[in-house]
């Protein structure tokens, strides 16, 4: 059995103190975090909160036309529980006024399992690797369509968050954790683009962990990550596993294990420690 310790109160109380030395110290007077509904961000936004005072931070919501109903609540769930004011910005007549709904890839994100189906398709296209899509060797005109489409969409998010600390004076405050990164589970531009990324040392597993500790609501926890970008694709979908299978396999590979031990350990399919070795 691989085991990532549980290291949430060492975690919290060193990020807590890198916030303290760029916020309250540093060039920045305060906070701008981008909401999703999801716990990345849920955990970024509490810890800033214990380290800031509530006029010191900005919650932002940002959706648009596709965005699952059920982000905002869970965003002003999050807000409530933080004691925080949710300001909400549709993104959509941005979006139209770049043409993006326009896209061919606009037309069938409404049907979840064609979504489904056709990026089982395009990861066939494109290789092994779902995050390189557009990027590679032979990309059709239907990935380089797909993707232009749902990577804008996360760019466009950043924006505002940095129109809106720059016009403050804070610091955009990302959510990006450590298994978005090694596997390459981002938008470059987008997710990676922040000012300050507290929880980039940090496996999924561990933002679970740190979650808990900080007491973030129940239904937080439970909810299923997900872009939230296109229907039916979620992050296990994506990704092929779960995030503890995940995070086990990359925790094995950053501490020396061999592909044939890790996979002997976890009982899975060697193909699929190497995939993940590709990745990283």
């Amino acid at each position: 059995m691989i085991t990532i310790p549980d290291r949430s109160k060492l975690f919290q109380e060193k990020i807590e103190e890198f916030l303290g030395d760029h916020l309250l110290q540093g060039p920045y007077g305060g906070a701008v975090i981008g909401i999703s509904g999801g716990l990345d961000s849920a955990v970024a936004a509490a810890l800033c909160r214990r380290v800031l005072p509530r006029d010191k931070i900005r919650l932002f919501f940002l959706p648009e036309r596709d965005s699952d109903p059920s982000s905002e609540r869970e965003a002003r769930v999050l807000a409530r529980h933080l004691g925080l004011e949710l300001i909400t910005r549709d993104l959509t007549p941005a979006l139209q006024a770049l043409d993006l709904y326009k896209n061919p890839a606009a037309r069938l994100v409404k049907n979840a399992s064609l979504n489904r189906l056709l990026y089982r398709f395009t990861g066939w296209l494109g290789g092994d690797d779902p995050f390189k899509l557009g990027l590679g060797p032979r990309p059709s005109p239907a990935i380089r369509t797909a993707t232009s489409f749902y990577r804008s969409k996360h760019r466009l998010r950043m924006t505002c968050l940095f129109y809106q600390a720059e016009n403050l004076g804070y610091a955009v405050v990302g959510a990006l954790n450590r298994s978005e990164l090694l596997t390459g589970f981002f938008v470059y531009h987008g997710d990676d683009a922040a000012h300050l990324a507290p929880l980039l040392p940090l496996y999924k597993t561990e933002v679970i962990y740190l979650a808990r500790h900080l007491q973030i609501p129940q239904s937080l926890l439970e909810k299923p990550p997900s872009p939230d970008l296109i229907p039916g694709l979620d992050d296990k979908f994506i990704l092929g596993l779960d995030y503890e299978l995940l995070d086990q396999i990359l925790w094995a590979l950053e501490e020396g294990y061999e592909e044939k031990r890790i996979a002997d350990i976890l009982d899975i399919s060697p193909d699929r420690v190497s995939r993940l070795q590709r990745l990283l």
